[in-house]
């Protein structure tokens, strides 16, 4: 699958603006700077990329974020949606 987001976060608080995030059952394959729409492409407003793969549904968000390491060369890597919610910021994973 194919996301769109507006705000990527990796290894700082300062995200990347306008990325496209592969995903393949679970898994980052790639990331790069959004060059054209492309079909089934899905619009996220913020992903959080992490190694850690059992951070779905986490409501300490503030644990996480920002990142504060960089992320290993050659890692499996996750991505997550920075879901605003009633409750506050939760992490849901993107499949």
């Amino acid at each position: 699958m194919l996301y769109l987001t507006r705000n990527l976060y990796t290894e700082s608080d300062k995200p990347c603006v306008m990325y496209v995030v592969q995903v393949y059952q679970g898994r980052v394959e790639s990331y790069y700077p959004f060059d054209c729409e492309r079909q089934s492409m899905k619009l996220v407003n913020a992903i959080l990329l992490s190694v850690d793969d059992s951070l779905d549904g986490c409501a300490d968000v503030a644990a996480h974020f920002p990142p504060s390491h960089p992320l290993p060369a050659k890692a499996a890597l996750y991505a997550y949606e920075l879901v605003d919610g009633e409750e506050g910021i939760s992490l849901k994973m993107l499949l």
